[in-house]
């Protein structure tokens, strides 16, 4: 699964901060929010932010969203 399936994954998932947005939002929310995180791990070198693209890419992957499209 390329970036942008996870991205759309991610953006299906019912998270309170999703609440009330389209999925056009939410697909551009979560991809600035995996740009930023992106930075954060490669050029600040933090390891949370690494930790939670890891995050990302695992939820992304197990979501049982997938199963539906």
């Amino acid at each position: 699964m390329d970036i942008n399936q996870q991205i759309e994954e991610i953006a299906k998932l019912p998270l309170n901060s999703f609440k009330g947005m389209e999925m056009e939002d939410r697909i551009n929310g979560t991809s600035q929010m995996v740009s930023d995180l992106e930075r954060l791990a490669i050029v600040d070198g933090c390891i949370a932010a690494a930790f939670a693209l890891d995050l990302i890419n695992v939820i992304a992957n197990l979501n049982p969203v997938n199963n539906s499209d």
